[in-house]
């Protein structure tokens, strides 16, 4: 996240434009050569960059080895993939998944994040690195993740309903905490991956049993940054492991109002934002420069606090 990220109208625009160049491109290839020249003339170029899956300051470690670190976790789930399924023809349905994840991925990238992996239905995003402290990953993480669900129900939706293709649905489930990067697998048949209760909790959260479309879920963690009057308490993941009881806070994040207070005054919503992590005296620890700290083992969580 030492790259720059985009200012919020620029990060809507290159979303669009990304969007639209997919899917457009994929649409010339079905019309007649008059038309075809036509249609090509209106797709602009976006330039993409290279975004390689995976946190590259981990792609070093080998099988056993690990590295802690703390890190914004993000998946977000396209919603009646399966219905789209039927009701589509395959080349469609592939066509509107692709454009989606194309311009996804520019959302995460643009504001600093990183590609974790592709989920069949999904993307999910890390934000955090060695050189950025924990407030500017999780600003980065909620500014990407509302903004995209404002660029999906504004531009994506009704540039579908243009082709007469169902509308896409979202939804997201995000996490703030300390992961344990470590590489999965065997040999070459291998990915490093951020293993932790806030990755796992993320993930989750973003399931059709926790969320549904359209909302945007969050742990006690992350929601210890946010500002009152864009969040709302929901019921707690609770569950009982031998004869101890666990309890994480959860959230409904008002990304629509979230994403109107980022494209009127970003650096304002990011001083808040600050502060009132500041003002809870506790949480998930205190800000580490470079948002690298440790902390000890998490066995039970109460009020968005490590315990």
């Amino acid at each position: 996240m030492s790259r720059r990220h985009l200012a919020p109208k620029d990060a809507m625009e290159t979303f669009q434009k990304a969007f639209r160049s997919s899917y457009r491109r994929a649409q010339v290839t079905q019309l007649s050569e008059a038309q075809r020249i036509m249609a090509s003339q209106s797709i602009e170029p976006t330039g993409e960059p290279v975004v390689p899956l995976g946190h590259p300051e981990h792609q070093s470690l080998r099988v056993g080895e690990t590295e802690k670190a703390t890190a914004v976790i993000a998946f977000i789930d396209i919603r009646g993939c399966t219905k789209l399924a039927f009701a589509l023809a395959q080349e469609q349905l592939l066509l509107t998944v692709q454009s989606l994840t194309t311009a996804s991925v520019r959302a995460i990238y643009d504001q600093g994040g990183y590609i974790g992996e592709f989920t069949g239905d999904g993307v999910m995003g890390y934000f955090g690195d060695s050189e950025t402290p924990d407030e500017d990953a999780v600003v980065a993480a909620l500014q990407a993740t509302t903004l995209l669900f404002k660029t999906v129900k504004e531009i994506v939706n009704p540039e579908l309903r243009e082709t007469g293709t169902p509308e896409i649905r979202i939804a997201a489930g995000l996490e703030y905490g300390e992961v344990l990067w470590s590489r999965i697998g065997i040999g070459e048949t291998s990915q490093v991956k951020p293993i932790s209760a806030a990755t796992f909790l993320a993930g989750k959260l973003a399931t059709h049993g926790y969320t549904k479309a359209w909302e945007c879920k969050m742990g006690a963690w992350l929601a210890s940054w946010v500002p009152s009057e864009f969040k709302d308490q929901t019921k707690s993941y609770e569950f009982s492991h031998g004869d101890k009881t666990f309890s994480h806070e959860l959230y409904n994040l008002d990304w629509e109002n979230y994403a109107m207070a980022v494209l009127q005054d970003e650096e304002s919503l990011a001083r808040r934002l600050k502060n009132t992590r500041l003002g809870t005296g506790s949480g998930a620890g205190a800000v580490a420069v470079g948002g690298y700290t440790e902390r000890r083992q998490v066995t039970q969580v109460k009020g968005g606090r490590f315990a």
